[in-house]
């Protein structure tokens, strides 16, 4: 089994980027019904690793997740 990855940069944590650079990753590997069907459950595991603002870049951004 072979990884694939997407890469968008984004120059911007403006909602509406974030949410167009998300769905351009996604995009590039196929769409999003490539890994969801609908009526599933999905979780969504956001790098946790110290209490620090996301000026920091040590977690994932906020709005990323959102």
């Amino acid at each position: 089994m072979s990884a694939q990855i997407s890469v968008v940069k984004c120059n911007s944590y403006e909602p509406s980027l974030v949410e167009q650079a998300v769905r351009s990753t996604l995009d590039l590997l196929g769409g999003l019904t490539s890994f969801v069907k609908p009526g599933s459950r999905v979780l969504v595991k956001p790098n946790l690793l110290m209490s620090k603002g996301p000026e920091y870049a040590i977690t994932t951004h906020p709005q990323v997740v959102r």
